[in-house]
């Protein structure tokens, strides 16, 4: 079959040519799988079911105000959806560790004044698993002291007029976190389901 003097079915498969004949980008076509994987996971009843869904929320630290943007909230609980092509236990730990999530988390459950924050992982490629994770109590603790500290500096930097970032903001959690334990077996970083 041929579209525009292009020969589609050798370009890919059906998929590929039924999204060029409806005028669908194969990035579009992608996009809509993963939605419907979503919707048919538990994770898309919950977001219906949200209270309140990319909302900033504004509090206050010490006298400085602080804010944030949580993907969805639901019965007091921070959810926030990360997009990853992989979630596979090391994949997912390499990106938290990476992107410093523990600090977003620390972050917006200080701003929100919530106990409990979840992340929904979910695969752009298929199978388009989705993992629930969430960090063990003793990491959220670090994690909440150090962004306490990382806090502090900034309002003494603001004082100050003088910004320095001595912050590394690079922390070892717990030993769940860190990936391996004394043997070299490989252990969760909390939570995932």
């Amino acid at each position: 079959m041929f579209e525009g003097g292009r020969n589609i079915e050798r370009e890919g498969s059906a998929e590929n040519y039924l999204a060029v004949a409806f005028g669908k980008s194969g990035e579009e076509v992608a996009i809509e799988r993963v939605l419907d994987a979503v919707r048919s996971h538990a994770l898309g009843k919950l977001i219906e079911q949200a209270q309140m869904r990319e909302e900033v929320v504004v509090s206050d630290y010490l006298g400085r105000g602080i804010k944030c943007r949580p993907d969805f909230l639901c019965d007091d609980v921070i959810y926030d959806l990360k997009f990853m092509d992989d979630v596979s236990e090391s994949a997912i730990r390499r990106s938290f560790k990476r992107f410093r999530y523990w600090l977003q988390d620390a972050h917006y459950s200080a701003v929100c004044e919530s106990a409990v924050f979840r992340f929904w992982v979910v695969e752009t490629e298929y199978p388009f698993r989705i993992k629930s994770v969430v960090y063990d109590e003793r990491s959220r603790e670090i994690a909440v002291e150090a962004w306490g500290n990382a806090m502090d500096a900034l309002i003494a930097c603001e004082k100050a007029g003088v910004f320095e970032d001595n912050n590394s903001l690079t922390l070892t959690l717990s030993p769940w976190e860190v990936g391996a334990d004394d043997e070299g077996e490989l252990v969760d970083i909390g939570e995932v389901d």
